[in-house]
């Protein structure tokens, strides 16, 4: 009798809870048990946390290496005290400049343990603009990689305030990373940490003006990680690879992947041919990438299928963009309903909203949304129409301001943009949203794309959208080039694109005075090292990949 009651309820549980939900409850007292009973309100106590519930589990795999979370932490100590030793203290900046790779999350981990103030300078950036950003935080330090030439290091020295040069790989009478630490002391420092003192200044891609300083606290990066785990279906034995910098979106998913004790595995950049090999080989369960690496990583992936085993993936996030609904629909297909995309930016980290289609057969209408808005977070639109002018009635279109603990503090030297933008605990965005009668949060485009193109608003991404059904297109952007409406567009693998088929199809399916007027081919769209598309080299700077183009008036 007890052995038929016990397999009625196990079948009634089943029937009312499905795996996710059950994952989302089980998250959900995580989060209690984490935030109010072990009191976890910083990141350094996550990391104490992390040490003692997975300590002698590898957590980091960096080229042929791998790390226990208690070599990290060990090697994380001895960085901290080495640092204190040189003078360096309590709210002073450490400049960092690496590719993914182990010494760069223990100089991110010591800064939450020491509270020393985190700054990592973009791939991207030029000498210029690294020694402006060092002389503007007043960094003290620069612990840097090979990309930093002796040439490079002369004018830093010339024209910074730095004391301290730390290469990582070693350099001609200069003392190393490794140096430095061999002999340190790796007891735990004892540095006061509290939640709403500064953690990093990070700074946003720059791919539409000049790359912005951000102020964060311990706080915004904890409740990053809390926003996480409520609203996602971590689970052990996660395998993440991270192919995306951690200068950029990559840093994201560093303390939460070490707090759940997942395995991590380091890639210097992204390559889709290295990629596919690691998530074969490794049995990767989880990515994070934006639209541009995920497209290429997918283009890849279908034409040699045979060669490589996707079925250990159980998740793969997208951000830092909006990913095309039709491309959501042709991975579904190749990929499973494994996708997951993530609205934030760099001013509040992410997760703001997020769609996950659990049935590949349902909901395509949400597949060009950012799904809906999570609890966690709150939203505003300010209103407007799609084109950015005021409504003379009431809408569910504008200007979204957002309200959450992830949300940075103000930017740096910034004090009019500042006050423009973080606005009593609200963030001004500059994203034009929707939100449909479901919650479903649309991103209709970022104000400073939509421009005027004779009369008309042009609103790029509802253009973009439509060019991506036509087969065989990879990437498209729209700009206005002097008069004429430009289309730029790549090719899939095994692809061939006839500009003047492109051209009648936008005809058929674009109002005619959206309709571009010239079609160009490239090799491939330029991006950022984050794979961010730098629209603005497509409309400042002459295209050197052109393939073939073509200037029609097709209306």
């Amino acid at each position: 009798m007890k052995l038929a009651n016990m397999e009625f309820h196990t079948t009634l549980t089943k029937k009312l809870f499905t795996d996710e939900t059950m994952q989302m409850i089980l998250n959900r007292l995580k989060f209690i048990f984490l935030r109010y009973f072990l009191r976890i309100n910083t990141p350094r106590r996550l990391i104490h946390f992390a040490v003692k519930s997975h300590g002698n589990q590898v957590v980091l795999l960096d080229g042929n290496a791998q790390f226990t979370m208690e070599d990290l932490n060990r090697n994380v100590n001895k960085l901290c005290n080495a640092l204190l030793t040189l003078g360096i203290q309590k709210g002073d900046c450490i400049g960092v400049l690496m590719q993914n790779r182990k010494e760069f999350i223990e100089v991110r981990l010591a800064s939450y343990k020491c509270g020393f103030v985190f700054c990592a300078l973009i791939d991207d950036f030029t000498s210029e603009q690294i020694v402006e950003t060092l002389n503007e935080t007043n960094c003290r330090i620069l612990i840097y990689d090979e990309r930093l030439t002796l040439e490079n290091l002369k004018q830093l020295v010339n024209f910074t305030n730095l004391k301290f040069f730390l290469p990582v790989d070693g350099q001609k009478g200069i003392r190393s990373y490794h140096n430095l630490i061999k002999n340190s002391n790796d007891s735990e420092p004892q540095t006061k940490i509290t939640p709403d003192e500064i953690s990093a200044i990070g700074f946003t891609s720059g791919t539409t003006g000049k790359s912005k300083g951000i102020v964060w606290t311990h706080k915004a990066w904890l409740y990053s990680f809390y926003h996480l785990l409520l609203n996602s279906n971590s689970s052990a034995g996660m395998i993440f690879l991270h192919a995306v910098p951690f200068s950029t979106v990559g840093s994201l998913a560093i303390l939460p992947a070490l707090a759940s004790g997942a395995r991590n595995i380091l890639m210097r950049s992204f390559d889709a041919k290295d990629v596919a090999g690691v998530i074969d080989r490794e049995k990767v369960t989880n990515l994070i990438l934006p639209p541009a690496f995920l497209i290429e990583l997918w283009d890849f992936y279908v034409n040699h299928k045979a060669m490589y085993d996707f079925k250990s993936l159980k998740n793969i996030s997208v951000g830092s963009a909006i990913l095309p609904g039709n491309k959501w629909k042709e991975m579904m297909s190749d990929f499973g309903p494994i996708l997951q995309q993530s609205y934030g930016m760099a001013e509040v980290l992410a997760p703001i909203a997020s769609l996950k289609i659990s049935d590949p057969g349902a909901e395509k209408h949400k597949l060009t949304s950012v799904g809906k808005v999570i609890n966690q977070v709150k939203i505003k639109l300010k209103e407007v129409d799609a084109a950015g002018q005021p409504f003379t009635e009431r809408s569910r279109t504008g200007i979204i301001y957002l309200r959450s603990k992830t949300c940075g503090v103000e930017y740096l030297g910034q004090e009019r943009l500042t006050q423009q933008h973080f606005q009593k605990g609200w963030f001004a965005t500059t994203d034009i949203g929707r939100l449909d009668e479901n919650g479903n949060l649309y991103i209709i485009e970022r104000a400073a794309n939509i421009f005027k193109h004779k009369g008309v608003s042009i609103i790029p991404r509802e253009i973009e959208e439509i060019i991506h059904c036509f087969k065989g297109v990879k990437e498209a952007l729209v700009t206005k080039m002097n008069d004429d409406l430009v289309a730029y567009v790549s090719a899939r693998r095994n692809f061939q694109i006839d500009l003047n088929q492109l051209a009648e199809f936008c005809k058929n399916h674009i109002s005619p005075e959206k309709v571009p007027t010239q079609y160009v081919l490239l090799d491939c769209l330029p991006h950022s090292t984050s794979g961010k598309i730098l629209r603005k080299s497509l409309t400042v700077q002459e295209v050197n990949h052109k393939v073939h183009e073509t200037n029609l008036l097709p209306y």
